[in-house]
């Protein structure tokens, strides 16, 4: 039971990592591309600064529920909902990394925008899914909390909510 406790635990103080570094990204791509003295956007993208905004902030609400979820698992206080909303989270989050690909066939200047957006875009989400290979942190955290929440439950049914 105290290892499956741990096993939880590590991987809320280990996401918090990535979320920071994520963080990190997330601003320096800002000040990169929203700053008045950052290169002007392609012609065939106007939409550029807007379509790059509303990705940031997306993935600074991913980030964010990223680190409200570890601060949860870290803290074990209703372990099975937050490894569920862990999991939920991740799934979304890999979704979200296809869904402007298929926005790129968009017809006009709109495509083009969500295209280059998307070229400069989502750097703030590359720890958290491609760091140390594509898509092995979230899949082994996600398999291990369960795992673990899973022992927890069968270990002892009435202490973990």
């Amino acid at each position: 039971m105290k290892t499956s406790r741990l096993l939880v635990q590590a991987i809320g103080a280990i996401a918090i990592i990535p979320s920071a570094w994520g963080f990190y990204w997330l601003i320096v791509m800002l000040v990169r591309n929203l700053t008045p003295f950052s290169q002007s956007p392609d012609p065939e993208a106007p939409y550029f600064r807007s379509v790059f905004l509303g990705m940031s902030v997306i993935e600074a609400i991913f980030l964010g529920a990223f680190v409200v979820i570890a601060v949860s698992l870290l803290r074990m206080k209703s372990a099975r909902t937050a490894v569920r909303a862990y999991t939920w989270i991740s799934v979304s989050l890999v979704i979200y990394m296809f869904l402007p690909g298929f926005l790129w066939g968009l017809n006009g200047p709109i495509g083009t925008s969500i295209g280059s957006a998307t070229g400069v875009g989502c750097v703030a989400l590359t720890p958290l899914l491609f760091y140390p290979a594509p898509y092995l942190y979230l899949t082994v955290t996600v398999v291990l909390a369960n795992l673990a929440i899973w022992r927890l439950k069968r270990e002892s049914p009435g202490l973990i909510t």
